[in-house]
Order: C-alpha cells, then structure tokens, then sequence
C-alpha cells in the first residue's frame, strides 16, 4: 500500500510537471493565459487520445506505455530550478495522493468497471483494434474515451492499480481550479455569476463525487459539461469588454472546441452542451472572425470522425446502438432477436431500463409496450423522480442555511421586496442569460423523453438548477468578506470529502473488501478456442474485471460466434 501510494504520488507530480512545461513553451505562446489547471485538462485530454489513435494500428503494450512516462516523467527535471512551482505542485500531488488513498482503501468495484470498462481496457492493452467486438459483450459499443485514458495507465511493471490515478487526477483538475478561481477577491467583482457559479460547482462535487464507487463513466462527463457552462458565463460576463475578449478569445474557441469534443467521446448523452458554442460566437461575434480559426482546430474536429470511425468497426453503427446509423457489414451486431448485441432490441432495452423497467411491482410489460404512451411514467415517478427530486432537495437545503447564515449574520436589510425587486432588475438586464437557461431546459425535455435516467441527465437537471440560484446567490453575496466565503469553503469541501470516506471505510470495512478490485485470478476465467489462431476469454462469474482479453460473461451465443483475420486485425461474428 505504501509503495502505491508513492507510485501515484511520483504520477501525480509528474503530470503536474509535464503540464506546468507545455504551458511555459508550448500553450501559452499559442491560447493565451491557460492556467495551469486548464494546462492540466488539455494534458489529460492528450493523453486520452494518444492511445486511442495509436490503438488502430498497436495494443497499448508496456513498451508504448513505459515510452509514454519516460517522457513525461523525465519532465520533472523542469520543476529542479523551478522551486516555488515544485513545492506548489509537491503539496497538491501530496493532497490528490492523499485522497487516492481513502477513495480506494475498502472501496468496492461497481457493476459496470467490472462488466466492461476494465475488460475494454484489457483489449486496448493486449490488442489493436477488433471488428465486431460488440459480438462478444453488447457494451463495449458504447464504451467511452476514459477507457483509453486508463489503459495508458496500466503500468504493469510497476502497479497494475495505477490505472485507477486518472481519473483521481481529472476530478481534483477541476476542484482545485474552482478553489484557485475562489481564493481570487478581484474574480467577485470581475466575474460575480462565474463566482457564484463556481461556489455552487464545489457543492456539487464534493456531495455527488464523494465515493469513488459511484464514479464510473459519469464524473468525467459531468465535471466537463459543467465547466464548459463556467467558461460561457466567463465570457457572456466580459461580452462587453473589449480588451478582454481580444486577449481570451483564442483561448476560449480553442477550449470549447476541445471540449465539446472530448465530452462526445466521453457520454454522448451530454453531446447537447456543445451547442453552446453558438452562445459563444455570438458573444464574441464582433471581435472574431472564423478565418482567425488555427489549423490545429481545424484537425481538432477529425478526432469525432475517427471516433465515428471505430464505433463502426466495433459495432457497424457510427452510433451504437442506433439503428439510423447502422450498416450492413459481415460483423455488425445480428438481426437475429437471439443474439446479445442485436441493435433494435439493445436500442429498445436501453430505453426500457432508463424510463424504470425493471422497478415494476404488479404486472410486468414487455420493453416495446412498456415505453409506449407514458407507460412508463408511473413507475418511473415513483422511484427515479422521488431520487432526483431528493437529490435536488437536499442540494437546496444547503444553499438556503448558506443563505440563511448570511442574513443572520449581518446586519444588511434583505427585505423580501428588495430581492424581487432585485430579481426582475436582474432578469431585464441578462436576457442572454435567460436564454442560457432556456436552453438548458429543452436539453432536460429531450432527455425526459429520451433516454430519463439520473445519469444521463444530471449535468442538465443540475446546470438548470444553478443558473437559476446562481443571481439569489450573489444578490446575498454582495455584502460579505468574499475572501472567507472563499476559505471557508476550501476547508469545509477537503473537511467534507475526508469525514465521508472515513464513515465510508467504518462501514466497508464489515463487508470484507480490503481494496478496489481490479483484476480477475485466473482460476476464474476459461479459454475457448475459435479458430487456430483466436481465443476469447469467458468468465465463470457475471463479470471479467481487468483479465485475459477478450473477456465476456455472455455465453448464450457461444456456438453462433465466429472470429477470422482480416490481414492482421481480427474479426468476430455471428453465423446464421
């Protein structure tokens, strides 16, 4: 457990290294004024990509992998005549070290890492690309970049576990990002929506992202949409500003565009925020023009091509499971209603469980049934919305005692006419504002009727929810000492995230877990032959967790399943 702690450590401070190195000679002579925390996200977002390109052509191996941290751990040496960077940097890799330790200590693995996000990063690390993989396990047609990213990680000759560090690594980007922007008075009078905004945004965090458990493929979505809402209220606050906007406009078209991106191939469910984009051209409309675009955003918007790209060659749908963009290919996922990964049925099945399928007490309809006419709103509403509604609740809560703290602390007349007058002042003044809102709110309309699950929509639900709080917020803000709102916040997030993982582990400790499990024992896992040449793994439990690749647990179509070579690449079927 020690050595681990110190292989994440050396990690976390090598990537703090690398970014602090590419934003000295590389980023800020082109995107002006990136901080390091945003220095931080383009790394990570690099590194994601780099094997996912690489991986069309070559496994992620040891050899790819150690050449990768060569590199950026022999960008330390930056940091030696850089001392007040290196102590800066050496503390927060202690603070993320730290946290490292008591997220994963008696920590669980969820369903879906064992089922299938480490099974698809096994493949990536032991092969290059496959046709047809959803042939062998439905999901891996909807995996997502983070799948990449931790693949990179697999450091095998030295801990395996260090695969877990990315992620540990995104979410403390971002809350050490929002606590920079707090501990900054002038950011109050310069940016007070984004302020407050932000001081809603370590709330969130720290209470939805307290348990590493319930990460899974959502922090990463969810932390991206709501800093992309961060930056626009950044920008539509200095729309006016000339100055500013000629300064910051390169950076901000370059983050937008990278991403939206980068949320794409994250959960395609929150694609809908980078229609955003519009609000921001149309804030800098007067100041920019689309001939000023680089060359390197330009090449930016193949990544979602090549991302299209290997969906149809794992699936034969450019989005699966949606059949409009689905071809008929030897390895697309069979018509035939017996197989695991038939796109109308998996479509349909996905629908289903989303609107609470699986929550019906009396009769239980079919899934084409259930999701006709409202079906499925009873039931849907009497377990999902009483979730989501007591997840907003307790959220509220919290803002009306910050709220209520503040009134009965000074001595400032906060009278109910002044704040409604204050309120309509506001909403006359900030139209685009509004629209913001507007906007988000048919995005939570499309998601109801979709697809209405928490997960799928919370960034949504909770951004709406914000931005409506966001002026009651700061019309309460105006008359306190800022900077020990700011500290006090700090303190209380880092006090939080401990206290919870402390009663966390008291409970865990009981249920035998000792740490996260990773990889499945070999004892556990059977090899059949397919051909000559090909095997694919089964796991004699329910899931594979990080094993022998391919590894599935579904056996049904064990018989029907095929696997040849085209040239090199290997190819899984179904026959007839």
């Amino acid at each position: 457990m020690i050595l681990f702690l110190i292989q994440t450590f050396v990690i976390y401070l090598s990537l703090f290294s690398f970014s602090a190195f590419l934003k000295e000679k590389v980023i800020n002579t082109r995107f002006y004024n990136l901080n390091i925390y945003e220095t931080n996200l383009i790394v990570i977002i690099f590194l994601s990509y780099l094997p996912f390109f690489i991986n069309f052509f070559l496994p992620i191996n040891q050899v790819i992998i150690f050449s990768t941290f060569f590199i950026i751990l022999g960008s330390t040496v930056y940091l030696i005549n850089k001392k007040k960077l290196l102590k800066k940097y050496f503390f927060k890799s202690i603070i993320i070290t730290f946290f490292t330790f008591i997220f994963l200590i008696y920590s669980y693995t969820s369903d879906d890492a064992a089922s299938y996000h480490l099974p698809y990063s096994a493949i990536i690390n032991q092969d290059k690309i496959s046709f047809g993989l959803v042939n062998l396990h439905k999901r891996f047609g909807w995996t997502s970049i983070s799948q990449y990213l931790e693949s990179l990680f697999f450091i095998d000759f030295i801990n395996p576990y260090l695969i877990l560090s990315p992620k540990i690594f995104f979410y403390f980007i971002f809350l050490f990002n929002y606590f920079s922007f707090l501990r900054k008075e002038s950011n109050f009078k310069n940016f007070p929506l984004s302020y407050c905004f932000c001081v809603q945004l370590i709330i969130i965090l720290v209470m939805k992202f307290s348990n590493y458990h319930g990460w899974d493929n959502d922090m990463m979505p969810i932390q991206l949409s709501f800093f992309i809402i961060f930056l626009l209220l950044q920008v539509y606050e200095k729309r006016k500003d000339a100055k500013f906007i000629i300064n910051n406009k390169k950076k901000y078209i370059f983050l937008f565009i990278i991403l939206s991106i980068y949320l794409f191939t994250l959960k395609i469910s929150y694609s809908l925020f980078a229609l955003f984009f519009l609000f921001l051209i149309f804030f800098i409309k007067k100041y920019y023009k689309f001939r000023e675009i680089t060359l390197s955003n330009y090449l930016i918007l193949l990544i979602p091509l090549f991302w299209l790209l290997k969906n149809f060659l794992i699936s034969g749908c450019l989005i699966y499971p949606l059949e409009k963009t689905c071809f008929n290919t030897q390895w697309s996922a069979s018509n035939n209603l017996n197989t695991i990964s038939n796109v109308n049925y998996v479509s349909l099945e996905l629908k289903a469980w989303s609107m609470g399928w699986i929550d019906q007490k009396e009769k239980v309809l079919p899934f084409l049934e259930y999701v006709k006419d409202y079906n499925w709103l009873k039931t849907w509403a009497s377990k999902h919305l009483l979730y989501i509604l007591s997840g907003l609740l307790k959220y509220i809560c919290i803002i009306l005692l910050f709220i209520i703290i503040i009134k009965f602390t000074k001595k400032n007349n906060y009278s109910k006419n002044n704040f409604l007058e204050y309120y309509l002042l506001f909403i006359k003044k900030n139209n685009f504002y509004f629209y913001i809102i507007l906007s988000n709110f048919f995005f939570i309309i499309f998601w109801f009727i979709n697809f209405p699950l928490l997960r799928y929509g919370f960034s949504y639900i909770y951004v709406f929810i914000l931005l409506i709080l966001n002026p009651i917020i700061y019309f309460y803000f105006k008359s306190i000492n800022i900077k020990k709102v700011g500290n006090t916040l700090i303190a209380i997030s880092l006090i939080f995230l401990t206290t919870k993982n402390i009663i966390r582990i008291n409970k865990d400790a009981k249920k035998g877990t000792n740490f996260y499990q990773i990889e499945m024992f070999n004892n556990q896992i059977s090899k059949e032959k397919i051909n000559d040449n090909i095997y694919i793994y089964y796991s004699k439990k329910s899931v594979c967790f990080y094993s022998q690749a391919p590894c599935t647990h579904f056996a049904s179509n064990k018989k029907r399943l095929r696997a040849e070579y085209i040239k090199s690449y290997k190819l899984y079927y179904e026959s007839n």
